[in-house]
């Protein structure tokens, strides 16, 4: 793949189960084959940890992403989900950055939304989180 970064470096990664892998990097999540995506979730053995800020990219692009977290947790799988929290100054300032405004506002509550009634389902967790902010956004005058 073109937009693949594989450094000259590259080599075999010895796992925990005693086999190789090969590490490929993206240079954007939009260069990663929504099959991979999908079977990556969908063959998770232990656990699925997903951190972001918003992530409503996964329930726009992966067909069934949400119902193949909870067929996940139906079998065993632990499920954490963490979604940052949209009222916080890193949150605005991420929406700034992006030129998007309020918008990323917007995403983090939709996800929070749409995984809150599952949050209770055994194996998933869905915990609203604080992203760390170095800088205030433009025009605000709070440390």
């Amino acid at each position: 793949m073109a937009n693949q970064f594989q450094p000259s470096t590259a080599r075999a990664l010895a796992t925990n189960l005693g086999g190789p892998f090969t590490a490929t990097l993206y240079a954007s999540r939009t260069q990663l084959p929504i099959t991979a995506w999908q079977q990556h979730f969908a063959d998770a053995a232990t656990g699925i940890d997903i951190l972001v800020l918003a992530a409503t990219f996964l329930f726009d692009t992966l067909d069934g992403f949400l119902d193949t977290l909870l067929a996940a947790a139906a079998r065993g799988v632990q499920v954490r989900f963490l979604i940052g929290d949209p009222d916080t100054a890193a949150t605005i300032l991420r929406g700034e950055e992006e030129g998007i405004g309020e918008a990323v506002i917007a995403r983090c509550r939709t996800s929070v939304e749409l995984l809150a009634p599952h949050a209770g389902t055994p194996g998933c967790t869905s915990v609203p989180t604080t992203p760390r902010c170095t800088r205030q956004p433009s025009g605000s005058t709070t440390p």
